[in-house]
């Protein structure tokens, strides 16, 4: 992950509302656990499952948020952190990863699993000056589901996460831990 550029670009971000992506997951979330947001940014998604009543927890080896509510901030690399039991909620994180990487994200995992992320085939458009790892969606699904998640929810379209006239091909995945 390029730590310094995203330092920089949150510097500049001031999108407070929820994502999408966000509400769309509110339907699989169960509020008597806590929710890990990993490489939550500016904590907008965050904030908005801690005004949901969750307990939320927000990790971001760029920038720490204040906190608020029922939302705690750790700026801390994701490899360092401790998932424990938690739901993890990771909207355009894996991408800002490398792919041994998202190997190692997945065997932190142990509850439920919440993933949107740009999907191999995707051409950004904005804020082209920073590498994106684009991933095949199906890698992730394969990768989850030999690590012993169900795979709940599986979508890959583009309409998902527009912005600014951009329209990126976004895989959406969510998968619980079978025990």
């Amino acid at each position: 992950m390029n730590q310094k550029y995203w330092t920089e670009f949150y510097k500049t971000w001031d999108v407070k509302t929820p994502t999408s992506f966000a509400r769309f997951c509110m339907e699989y979330i169960q509020k008597d656990k806590t929710l890990i947001d990993v490489g939550c940014g500016t904590g907008r998604d965050t904030y908005y499952f801690a005004k949901n009543c969750i307990t939320s927890i927000g990790v971001d080896q760029s920038t720490k948020p204040e906190e608020s509510h029922n939302a705690v901030f750790y700026q801390e690399n994701f490899l360092n952190f401790e998932f424990a039991r938690c739901q993890v909620y990771g909207r355009f994180f894996l991408h800002a990863i490398e792919t041994l990487e998202i190997v190692q994200f997945i065997d932190k995992c142990k509850d439920l699993v919440m993933l949107e992320f740009r999907n191999l085939g995707d051409l950004p458009v904005l804020y082209g000056n920073h590498r994106r790892n684009l991933i095949d969606g199906r890698s992730v699904f394969t990768t989850l589901t030999d690590h012993n998640f169900e795979v709940l929810f599986y979508q890959l379209s583009q309409g998902l996460a527009e912005y600014k006239g951009e329209n990126p091909l976004i895989c959406r995945i969510i998968a619980k831990k079978k025990y």
